[in-house]
């Protein structure tokens, strides 16, 4: 094939395989004297209606990747037609495609830093109004030096559906493995790349196509009807920030995922380094980030490029390169353990043999001034969410029996074996006004009085377990005006009704449960069997998911406990932004309707509820108390390393009782 030449110009060396388009070609291009690749397209012997629509597919594609200038996106050098057809003439890729190095799964690290770059260049096209509609494998190539660049946006979508868009020739256009629900009708928006970009990362990682039927009308009707296997039946070890990233990108209902292709990039970069925005501020419109667009208008909250870790923070997969070494363990980390002593949901890590030193905090007083008072496809038949249970370590059996001075066995801890409290909290007669606040001797914790009436609890444009919308009557009842402290709980732990954190450590501390410095910072490690015990020992319990929520959104059925104004970095602790927990009570601005403190940020937070995904279609009208029984319990609010979705007071998510975690505390109530 060295002697035939395209359009007199690029010498054919040999074909490299079939495209979405037609033959593609290695050549030298002889004017330049340069290798390039030149897709051909292969036009069938139809109608003269039909061929011009796929000519004018053909220079749809030249013309739209001509315009962009990205450093993971393949170049466009040359389109025309000869005698043979039409011809696109692109940089050519050594390295070949994704589809062929994915022979085995990879870590949940090496695979978000694969596709961050292809997140940033799909945030670029978005914001020029395209939509790429074909993300594969297949699609992702690789250059002489290993960068991951895309290609082939022959089916894209402008959508600004202008008139020239031939939206014929391009419906339901795309490969059913990689294809979101909604794409096969002409609803559909950029959120269809981050759902495609969404399952490579599951495949990635898992070594399993999440669909595939028999047929493409199958596959497609797994995509929109079958609940998504769980990815840690085939990756135990997979870590909670690449389990929210899978939950929230493949969501069946568009609405669900992330709202831009830039959140979507956050979550990725959560996986590499765990400091999500690496403590920067967030970008404005005249940041040197390589999404920007010149000249661009101020940024909106779904068009904020995200961050480029530097090339010495981002890992090389190891399919990439022999030479990768894995980043050492961090010290006095807690370590995993193999799958199969026991398996527990997305999130939840193993721990086995673990002995908990017995040695109690000596108690220390709790003064008045130490806590702050700063204060949206018809081809979706039905929407189904696999369960993401987000806890990290597992608590062994102990009891509530106090060691002196010696390490003893861990006692046994049991949920239904809780101490009586030691003092009944008793509140004046006269009805207190809402907001009012009642201080708990006890622990010193200012309680927040939440009065009787009726609240919207959930909605109606996010997940299914969100869903519906509907009105709640709740009787009056005092709440913690903040996450219940470190110190706070080493005073239960002293008494003799707690037993002590699983861990003393927080994400970057090594000390943390026993270092006075942190002595107003939310305890974490806690199970919910740990957290009621305290709440039970205060005289009350956990609160309800009912009187969570009412008491974070109020009654004017407002998105975040502040009001509807979109989370920053001012109002809570989330999304990296900290890298850790911060003083309860830091964030005054984020107060809710009531003056109850970070209840978006921070960390998660127990509840008394059993967790049912379709509760909400059952819920009892008066004061109600989740389903009667189950394996997992709830768990509210975000925690400071959540994305933006999750800080929203509607959000639900879920637990094994017996697990605990590092983003996870809880706060009590009290009844009048």
């Amino acid at each position: 094939m060295g002697d035939q030449f395209i359009n007199n110009r690029y010498r054919i060396i040999r074909k490299l395989g079939e495209g979405g388009m037609g033959m593609v070609y290695l050549a030298t291009d002889e004017r330049l004297s340069r290798v390039v690749a030149v897709k051909r397209l292969d036009i069938l012997d139809n109608s003269s209606e039909q061929v011009d629509q796929f000519v004018q597919r053909f220079q749809r594609e030249a013309k739209t990747m001509a315009q962009f200038d990205h450093r993971n996106i393949v170049s466009v050098f040359d389109y025309g037609r000869d005698e043979e057809g039409l011809y696109l003439v692109i940089e050519y890729m050594s390295g070949g495609t994704l589809e062929e190095r994915m022979s085995v799964p990879v870590s949940a690290r090496e695979a978000a830093a694969l596709l961050l770059p292809i997140a940033n260049a799909l945030n670029y096209v978005h914001e020029r109004g395209v939509v790429h509609r074909d993300i594969k494998p297949a699609n992702i190539l690789f250059d002489v030096h290993n960068n991951p660049m895309l290609t082939d946006f022959g089916i894209v979508k402008l959508m600004d559906n202008s008139a020239a868009v031939l939206t014929v020739a391009g419906s339901g256009v795309g490969t059913p493995t990689y294809m979101a629900p909604e794409q096969m009708t002409k609803d559909f928006d950029h959120r269809v790349d981050q759902y495609s970009l969404g399952i490579i990362f599951y495949e990635l990682v898992t070594g399993k196509k999440p669909y595939q039927g028999d047929t493409p009308l199958k596959t497609l009707y797994m995509h929109a009807n079958q609940v998504l296997p769980d990815p840690r039946l085939y990756a135990p070890d997979l870590p909670q920030e690449a389990c929210d990233l899978i939950q929230t990108s493949l969501a069946k209902k568009r609405e669900d995922r992330y709202p831009s292709m830039a959140f979507f990039g956050h979550a990725l970069q959560r996986v590499i380094t765990k400091e999500g925005l690496d403590n920067r501020q967030w970008p404005t419109e005249t940041s040197e980030s390589e999404t920007m667009i010149a000249n661009a208008a101020p940024l909106s909250p779904e068009t904020i490029p995200f961050p480029v870790a530097a090339e010495s923070e981002k890992p090389t997969p190891s399919f990439l390169s022999s030479d990768t070494d894995s980043a050492p363990p961090r010290r006095g980390k807690t370590k995993k353990v193999s799958p199969l002593i026991f398996v527990l949901g997305c999130g939840g890590l193993l721990l086995f043999g673990l002995m908990i030193a017995a040695i109690l905090i000596v108690p220390r007083l709790i003064k008045n001034n130490s806590l702050k008072t700063e204060t949206p496809s018809e081809i979706i038949v039905q929407l189904t969410e696999m369960a993401m249970l987000p806890t990290e370590t597992e608590v062994l059996p102990t009891n509530t029996s106090v060691s002196t001075n010696t390490p003893q066995s861990a006692p046994e801890e049991k949920e239904t074996d809780t101490p009586m409290p030691q003092e009944i909290a008793t509140i004046q007669p006269t009805e207190p006004s809402a907001g009012a606040i009642w201080q708990r001797s006890l622990d010193n914790m200012p309680m927040v009085y939440v009065p009787a009436g009726t609240f919207t609890m959930g909605t109606n444009d996010s997940r299914v377990d969100q869903r519906p919308a509907h009105e709640v009557w709740l009787d009056a009842y005092w709440i913690d005006q903040y996450e219940i402290s470190n110190q706070q709980y080493a005073v239960c732990v002293s008494a003799g009704a707690c037993i002590e954190p699983v861990s003393y450590e927080s994400e970057t501390r090594e000390e943390y449960y026993n270092d006075a410095t942190y002595s107003n910072y939310p305890v974490i490690h806690v199970s919910w069997n740990q957290a009621n015990t305290y709440c039970t020992w205060t005289g009350g319990r956990l609160p309800t998911e009912a009187e969570w929520e009412k008491a974070a959104r109020g009654t004017d059925g407002r998105i975040y406990p502040w009001g509807n104004e979109f989370p920053d970095k001012t109002r809570l602790n989330y999304n990296n932004l900290n890298g850790d927990t911060t003083a309860v009570g830091s964030y005054s601005t984020g107060a809710s309707p009531y003056g109850v403190m970070d209840m978006a940020g921070n960390v998660r937070e127990w509840i008394l509820d059993w967790y049912g995904n379709d509760y909400y279609l059952s819920s009892q009208e008066n004061n109600p108390m989740g389903p009667e029984e189950g394996e997992v319990r709830g768990l509210r609010g975000g925690a400071w390393q959540s994305d933006v979705n999750s800080t929203r007071v509607v959000y639900r998510n879920l637990g094994y009782p017996q697990n605990s975690s590092n983003h996870i505390g809880f706060r009590c109530v009290n009844l009048p």
